[in-house]
């Protein structure tokens, strides 16, 4: 009677690597495809809320405009800061526009800078708006206070997260005829939210609109 015996057999050595070596490519693979979904759903997240502040920001200096008209007139930025107000269409442009008119002057004034610990406004060297506790942005300044435009747009937990590195108010017209300026800024995100540096230097978006305060009459 012949009796019948089973061996069990394992992997040899070279089997293991190239099993090993295998699964650790599979592993890469793997990894890298979603690192790159990361990122890529990651700056379309960027892309679309930097676009939505930029659509926001020019809604309302068009309703203002609109509503109340541009005052070239008494627009001289905050007394003892220096946030220069210029008509230059062709030139370097303007960091204030003012809006509606008073007899003393604008209602309230957009204005680009910095805001110092005592609330007031002064230009943003190019060192702040590469400084990451720098907060270079719009303000709206009636005469007494001023906020920061962006920040009005979203919650308290995201404030100081848009932050507009460069803009200016290219301005033309006289307070006698009708007058047009062209906004271009730049906005990105700020490096400390949470999003990787490299990922927010790659990611900024470049508006420019044009806006007039003229009446449109049509001959019949």
């Amino acid at each position: 009677m012949k009796i019948q015996r089973s061996y069990s057999r394992g992997f040899t050595l070279v089997e293991l690597l190239v099993a090993i070596t295998i699964m650790g490519m599979m592993i890469t693979t793997t990894l890298l495809i979603y690192l790159n979904i990361w990122n890529t759903s990651l700056r379309m997240q960027i892309s679309k809320e930097l676009s939505e502040t930029a659509r926001q920001v020019t809604d309302r200096i068009s309703q203002d405009i609109r509503e109340e008209g541009i005052t070239l007139s008494g627009t001289v930025g905050i007394a003892g800061n220096p946030v220069d107000f210029e008509t230059q269409y062709k030139g370097s442009g303007s960091l204030v526009l003012g809006i509606g008119k008073t007899s003393t002057g604008p209602k309230w004034q957009y204005m680009y800078g910095k805001k110092d610990g005592s609330g007031n406004i002064s230009d943003c060297s190019d060192a702040d708006k590469n400084n990451i506790s720098i907060h270079c942005g719009l303000y709206i300044f009636d005469g007494s206070t001023s906020y920061n435009l962006v920040d009005s747009f979203t919650p308290d937990e995201q404030e100081k997260r848009v932050k507009i590195t460069n803009l200016a108010f290219y301005i033309s017209g006289d307070d006698n005829t009708s007058k047009k300026v062209t906004l271009k800024m730049t906005l990105e995100l700020t490096r400390k939210s949470g999003i990787p540096a490299s990922l927010v230097r790659a990611t900024k978006l470049e508006i420019q609109s044009t806006f007039s305060d003229s009446i449109l009459t049509y001959q019949k």
